[in-house]
């Protein structure tokens, strides 16, 4: 009795959980669809042709969240590589490094960040937001724990048929590794689509600015047009979720395993 009444409270957790998560995306859309008096879908194609600062905003989305999140993936991949399949020194302590920054909030790296790209003259460029945010850890952090996950026995089979470091990455970790890495990718575009403090910080002109900010300033034009500007800015991360979520529910390594090939 008691294990069912357990259940029943837990399930009761869930749902109301569920409810606050859902809530606020059905309110979105359906506001989007009614003015408040008549279904209205034609609100749309009115709130696009308000101007080009939309269009825009959404290349300049599309354009961090492409090179950021393709950038991202180059460190993840060769460090992860290191950290999973090599043995030196301070490994563990590297790995610990980066899990640390992995859980650093931006507002702390913001200042370094700002002095080194200073530094490099990219101060108000789109350049200043991706290299402020390609080099940031959370692939690594669990890119590493899918390695691990492969035999060393087929490293080893490698190694001893004299394929170099370069050809054991190339040809058999990444072709194992593809499915993870298209996870990994999808959530790195949803974040990077997002993106908002870096762009105001490191950006400068308006002309930089990605959807996430110039949707601002089209609500402050017509507030009518506010749960209409949200869905359009997540109807692009939505579909890539979509087509890549088999991928992200079975792939993410929470712990070691044998890897889906």
């Amino acid at each position: 009795m008691s294990r069912k009444i357990a259940m029943a409270v837990s399930a009761a957790a869930l749902l109301v959980f569920l409810f606050s998560l859902l809530y606020p995306v059905f309110l979105l859309l359906s506001k989007s669809l009614y003015n408040g008096k008549t279904f209205e879908p034609y609100g749309y194609i009115r709130f696009l042709l308000l101007g080009d600062r939309f269009y825009m905003g959404l290349v300049n989305s599309f354009l961090y969240a492409s090179i950021i999140s393709l950038g991202q993936l180059v460190p993840t991949v060769l460090m992860s590589f290191v950290l999973a399949k090599f043995d030196f020194k301070p490994k563990k302590a590297l790995y610990l490094l980066y899990i640390m920054v992995f859980l650093v909030p931006f507002q702390v790296l913001m200042l370094p960040s700002h002095h080194i790209l200073d530094f490099l003259g990219l101060m108000g460029t789109k350049g200043a937001v991706c290299l402020s945010q390609i080099y940031l850890p959370f692939g690594v952090v669990f890119f590493t724990q899918y390695i691990k996950g492969i035999p060393d026995g087929i490293v080893e089979s490698a190694q001893i048929d004299g394929a170099s470091a370069s050809k054991i990455l190339t040809k058999v970790i990444l072709p194992m590794s593809k499915n993870i890495l298209a996870a990994i990718f999808a959530i790195m575009f949803v974040d990077n689509w997002n993106i908002m403090e870096p762009v105001i910080m490191f950006a400068g002109e308006s002309s930089n600015y990605p959807a996430t900010v110039v949707v601002r300033e089209a609500i402050e034009q017509n507030s009518d047009y506010i749960f209409i500007a949200g869905a359009l800015c997540m109807l692009l991360p939505l579909t890539i979720y979509l087509a890549v979520k088999n991928f992200i529910r079975g792939n993410i390594p929470w712990e070691n395993h044998e890897p889906k090939e």
